[in-house]
């Protein structure tokens, strides 16, 4: 957050102060938003009174979600601050990358209030704002946050503002700040009396700005009286008399008797300051004054103790007050090295930009050391540059300006950009018309003479006045791009590209085109681009150019993707594949593996896809690229979960349909907005089992679903979830589907609200403004509200829903009368005879049986089956099977033999007999598999299941894959609702308990790293079932879910599942109480506070983390006492109380202490840092965290003790 600048003495505005207070305070308001403005004349304390109340707001734990402070500025035309940078500040100190801060002051504005509606109280504070314009914007919509301005204007404008007119102090206020000051230096000075001080403070008008100075006068010369002071300032009156810039004569004379008071290097330096550019100085200060940097430092911190600079941010910095700032310019018009000084700065950041610029450097990266500094010196650097121009030096103007390219690109700050640039063009432009320094710059009129011309000519020389204006120009052209200015962008490339013709310069010319073509990609003028992009191509082949020759194939390739051409993408990506690879480019390798996976996403090839992205992700990896490894990684895990949770399952053979397929497809291509359609099965005679399960609905709509995405009609994507409607146990409620569903939309699991109502709510407004998307409900109830919150409300979106019920479950109801029309039902039934024996030579011809090996049964089967799919697929699959032995003849007759016997073949007599014919360890398997709690599993905990390797495992599985009793997904296994409830009959005795016994253990040792591999990811939700599953279900294995509860709990709490929370962690809850363990107990209350800080129900989590202390207590467990105080200390952190945090933390490291355990102590050494470094203490703060680390090197927790080491290394830049 952008936090508040510290507290300076404070003393009266009791009044004022309590009535900021009242405004402050949390209460139930009608208004949209609470303003507080604070008017008054400069130097009258506004700042200070505002700071002083919102730190003790702050401590008062009024705004747990932070407070954001901006200076605007709005006094100083030079320096003013806009909304749309206070905006973008403010966005990302809210934790927004720059490169998602949006342009536009709409736009920023709409993040930045919508991120505030979601947030705790914050406090917003704008300090010296000049117009209710400034200020307008920064306001958020929720009555839960508070305002504070301060304006040397009474801002009547601002609508609903408590308004507070600060005047002088009052006669004993203005006595008790200088007493108080002067005794902050010295507590028993006892000079200042109200007699003594009577005159002092009418002679600084009672202003406490003027009285901060002369009450730093006195506490620097202890002896000193009062009365020479007095009389030195009344005589200072008397000269100078009253200036047009101030508002006091008191303040000019305080100003003027402390700067006399100053030594000559002082003085100098305090001077000097005011040819500064930005706001703010440090290490530069020296070459302003031209002395080493320990002689600015000593100047700077004398300059401070006087008052006459105050202190910046970060630690080392320093700033100057405005009247402050004024006085020191008037004073710099007596300094004949004036000019000289701001040469000497401005070439220092000239000089310093160019040492940080990344290429110099062996990995082509910013270091954080530049970074750091970067990030500090960022508002000066921009200044510096029209500073530069403005004074006759076009050459630093211009200097700056490219050195600082790379550094704002890489932040993403476009709206520095547009501020330099155009400066820089136009230095460029001067530089070729004439050198650098000619006489009748704006510094020459300022403080007299022109400025030596040398440098300037040299740097005209070096850069040539058309070859700077190139340079500039192409970087105006990428800052429109970004901007998505496309106009003004092509505009500048065809300047660009004219310069570069001009100069007879191929590079630039072939450069200019490359970008042309991009602009025109952008734009969806595809022919135009791959026209330019060829032009390039050729360019580049002609300048022996590899690098851009493979930009250029590589962009050929995106549009080739954009056109659909996809196999011509395919080409041109890797012919820039083998240049890369070529010249051993890892960069560019990686750019084009990831793009040939999104060509084969596209093309629907899954496995492809994984394999590029792998590929690129193993090259990110070894770039140390931490943007795109996480961009990546993200892309697997999406694809992966897109292929087994969320996206469309792959299912098994689908043939024949082909009527339904078309009158489906066209329902979803003409339908109305929103419509709905829903395919139900149709009982028939041939099938005796429960409803219409295994008629092929999903397989119809998966295929309906896939063939739709092909052809591109669903841009906006296609989203699916199972909803299991019939089966009690396994329901899935619209709280979690909608959790599945947002997820999928690429929603952070953080990001995901409690609730169904805000669920439905955020995922509805998400579909609002996505292209055109198809949500897959497969496996509906005949409960309409089950559905019902899943749909979407507007747009041209698509609903396609499985279910086994034919009535108005899907009707007017469910889908908004507005819309009953709309709804499309299409009942399937079974197979036709031609379908059904399609469907078995499918199988057989995949199973590895001889060629006709079925072609004597295979009609038979058809009928015997009852052109059922699911019967169809698992009887082929056995004839299969069995056909591909020695055998074949006998054992398939054997096996049709028994297929007659099952009475009109009915799909549990099928699978009874399918069943049957397989081995002792696949027929276990497939009895065990029902023990699972549901989903797709993996290898491993198949084989933990049976209690064999995972080599024979998947030996078993390949077996029940091969009888279509399972279907392989991705690497993962599932298997139909019929099997599933069929094998659950079958589990023999104990081997059921025992079997989830082993799938226990198997989650708690897989869980018992940080990181989740990619194989628990997929199956965390039928690990938090399974934990579930052990609990009750009949298996009485209470000890097991509190084993895999307290492994879960973490990883659960760190992704926000809350929704899986509120069903384990009450169940753990009751299993440790009644099986008497109270170490669990204690454990799980903890972890339910650890839910309940992270939804910020503080509380709730306080009264969990006290119950868990307690039981602690009671029985003599210090470490369980010691992590409740940290817990308690944690929600204290968490509402801003940090006192009491402190408390906390204190007594839990008095606990632990000496007990020979450094890893706590090593934690609550951390956490007491953090809190120092909160409240500025930043000695203790680095005493802590050193202490912390270490005690974390004691314990071989040698990643802690980096990260530590990192903390005490920030404190001390």
């Amino acid at each position: 957050m952008a936090g508040l600048p510290p507290v300076d003495v404070f003393t009266g505005r009791a009044e004022a102060l309590a009535g900021l207070a009242d405004a402050l305070r949390p209460k139930d308001d009608a208004v949209p938003v609470v303003l507080s403005a604070v008017a008054g004349l400069a130097g009258v304390g506004k700042m200070t009174l505002a700071v002083r109340a919102a730190h003790d707001a702050v401590a008062a734990g009024w705004f747990p979600g932070g407070v954001l402070f901006v200076d605007l500025q709005g006094y100083d035309p030079q320096h003013r601050v806009t909304p749309e940078i206070a905006l973008s500040v403010f966005l990302r100190a809210l934790g927004v990358p720059a490169e998602h801060v949006p342009d536009g002051l709409a736009g920023r504005e709409a993040l930045y209030r919508s991120l505030l509606a979601e947030r705790a109280p914050v406090l917003v504070v704008l300090d010296n704002a000049s117009a209710a314009g400034q200020v307008r914007p920064l306001l958020p919509n929720s009555a839960a946050h508070r305002v504070l301005v301060t304006s040397r204007h009474t801002l009547a404008d601002l609508t609903g503002a408590r308004l507070i007119d600060l005047t002088v102090l009052e006669d004993a206020e203005a006595v008790a700040l200088v007493d108080a000051a002067v005794r902050a230096a010295r507590p028993d000075d006892d000079r200042i009396t109200p007699g003594s001080a009577a005159e002092l403070v009418a002679l600084c008008g009672n202003l406490p700005l003027a009285l901060s100075i002369v009450a730093a006068i006195l506490a620097g010369d202890p002896e000193q009286p009062v009365a020479e002071l007095v009389e030195a300032l009344r005589g200072a009156s008397t000269r100078l008399g009253e200036l047009a810039y101030g508002d006091s004569v008191g303040m000019h004379a305080a100003f003027d008797l402390s700067y006399h008071r100053l030594t000559p290097a002082e003085a100098r330096l305090f001077r000097l300051l005011a040819l500064n550019p930005g706001r703010q100085v440090g290490v530069p200060a020296a070459a302003l004054a031209g002395v080493p940097e320990r002689e600015a430092t000593k100047l700077l911190t004398a300059l401070r103790r006087a008052h006459m600079v105050e202190a910046g941010e970060p630690r080392g910095w320093f700033r100057s007050h405005d009247l402050l700032r004024l006085y020191a310019e008037e004073r710099a018009r007596e300094d004949a090295d004036a000019e000289d000084a701001l040469v000497r700065l401005l070439d220092h950041y000239a000089t310093t930009v160019e040492s940080h610029d990344p290429r110099g450097t062996p990995t082509g990266q910013f270091g954080r050391e530049a970074l750091t500094w970067f990030e500090t010196e960022q508002p000066t650097l921009v200044e510096a540059v029209g500073t530069a121009h403005r004074v006759g030096r076009p050459d630093l103007a211009l200097r700056l300006a490219l050195a600082m390219s790379a550094y704002l690109f890489y932040r993403r700050l476009w709206d520095d950009c547009t501020r330099v640039f155009p400066v820089a063009l136009e230095a460029a432009r001067r530089l070729g018309g004439s050198p650098a320094g000619s006489p009748g710059g704006a510094f020459g009129e300022r403080v007299g003479g022109p400025l030596d011309g040398s440098r300037g000519e040299r740097v005209g020389e070096r850069l040539g006045g058309r070859v700077g204006e190139a340079r500039v120009l192409r970087r105006l052209g990428r800052v429109a791009r970004e901007q998505r200015r496309f106009g003004d962008a092509r505009a500048y490339y065809l300047e660009y590209l004219e310069v570069g013709r001009e100069l007879g310069d191929r590079a630039r010319v072939a450069q200019a085109v490359h970008n042309l073509g991009s602009i025109a990609r952008l734009v969806r003028e595809l022919a135009e681009a791959e026209e330019r992009y060829g032009e390039a191509l050729a360019l580049y082949r002609e300048l022996g150019d590899r690098r851009g020759e493979t930009d250029i194939l590589f962009n050929l390739g995106t549009v080739a993707r954009d056109r659909r051409r996809y196999a011509d993408a395919h080409e041109r990506y890797g012919e820039a594949m083998a240049l890369a690879v070529q010249h051993g480019d890892v960069l560019r390798q990686a750019r084009v593996a990831l793009c040939r996976g999104i060509v084969a996403a596209r093309e629907q090839d899954a496995g492809a896809a994984r394999t590029w992205w792998t590929r690129a992700l193993g090259q990110y990896l070894e770039l140390g690229d931490e943007n795109m490894v996480r961009s990546v990684r993200k892309r697997l895990a999406r694809q992966r979960l897109r292929e087994v949770v969320a996206g469309l399952p792959a299912v098994g053979e689908f043939v024949g349909r082909g009527e339904v397929l078309r009158e489906v497809a066209d329902a979803l291509w003409s339908g109305e907005a929103g419509a709905g359609v829903v395919v139900t099965g149709v009982v028939t005679t041939r099938v005796v089992v429960t409803g219409e399960a295994g008629v092929g609905k999903t397989a119809l709509a998966v295929r309906a679903a896939r063939d739709a995405a092909a052809a591109g009609w669903f841009p906006g994507g296609v989203l699916f979830v199972e909803l299991r409607g019939d089966d009690p146990d396994r329901r899935v409620s619209p709280e979690v589907a909608l959790g599945e569903l947002l997820r999928a939309l690429g929603v952070s699991a953080k990001r995901i609200p409690d609730g169904l109502a805000e669920r439905v709510a955020l995922y509805r407004s998400l579909l609002a403004g996505r292209a055109r998307v198809l949500v897959v409900l497969d496996g509906a109830s005949a409960d309409a509200g089950q559905v019902e919150p899943l749909l979407p409300l507007v747009g041209a979106h698509r609903v396609l829903i499985t279910s086994r019920h034919a009535g108005e479950a899907f009707g007017g109801a469910a889908f908004g009368g507005a819309r009953a029309g709309g709804v499309r039902r299409f009942g399937l039934g079974v197979m036709d005879g031609g379908e059904a024996l399609e469907l078995v030579d499918g199988v057989l011809s995949r199973s590895g049986a001889p060629a006709g090996a079925g072609n004597r049964v295979r009609g038979e089967l058809v009928e015997l089956c009852g052109r059922l799919p699911l019967a169809l697929s698992v009887a082929a699959g056995a004839v299969g099977a069995e056909a591909a032995g020695a055998e074949a003849g006998e054992e398939v007759a054997g096996l049709v033999e028994a297929l007659r016997g099952v009475a009109g073949g009915a799909a549990g007599g099928i699978l009874k007999v399918a069943y049957e014919r397989l081995g002792v360890g696949a027929a276990r398997m497939l009895r065990l598999l029902s023990v699972h709690p549901g989903g797709p599993i993996g290898v491993a905990a198949a084989a933990a299941l049976v209690g064999e390797s995972e080599a024979r495992a998947a030996e078993l599985l390949a077996v029940l894959r091969r009888t279509r009793l399972v279907e392989e997904v991705g690497g993962w296994f599932r298997w139909h609702d019929l099997v599933r409830v069929y094998a659950e009959g079958l589990v023999e005795g104990t081997e059921g308990g025992e079997a989830l016994a082993r799938l226990v253990d198997h989650y708690v040792a897989a869980l018992d790293v940080e990181t989740l591999d990619e194989a628990l990811e997929v199956e965390l939700p039928a690990v938090v079932a399974a934990a579930e599953r052990a609990d009750g279900a009949g298996r009485g294995d209470r000890r097991g879910c509190l084993r895999l509860t307290g492994r879960l709990a973490g990883h659960l709490v760190r992704r926000r599942r809350w929704d899986d929370c509120a069903v384990l962690f009450p169940l753990a809850l009751e299993a440790a109480r009644l099986l008497g363990d109270r170490a669990a107990e204690v454990q799980v209350l903890a972890d339910l506070g650890n839910v309940a800080l992270g939804k910020r129900q503080f509380e709730v989590a306080r009264g969990y983390y006290e119950e868990a202390l307690a039981r602690c207590r009671e029985s003599g467990d210090w470490r369980g006492e010691v992590d409740g105080m940290c817990h308690l200390g944690a929600v204290d952190r968490a509402e801003g109380r940090y006192p009491e945090a402190r408390g906390r933390y204190a007594a839990a490291l008095r606990v632990v202490e000496g007990r020979g355990d450094p890893m706590r102590e090593g934690r609550i050494a951390e956490r007491l840092g953090f809190i120092a470094r909160h409240d500025r203490e930043v000695d203790a703060a680095r005493r802590w965290f050193t202490r912390a680390v270490g005690l974390y090197e004691k314990a071989d927790r040698h990643e802690k003790a980096r990260a530590a080491r990192r903390r005490v290394d920030r404190l001390r830049e």
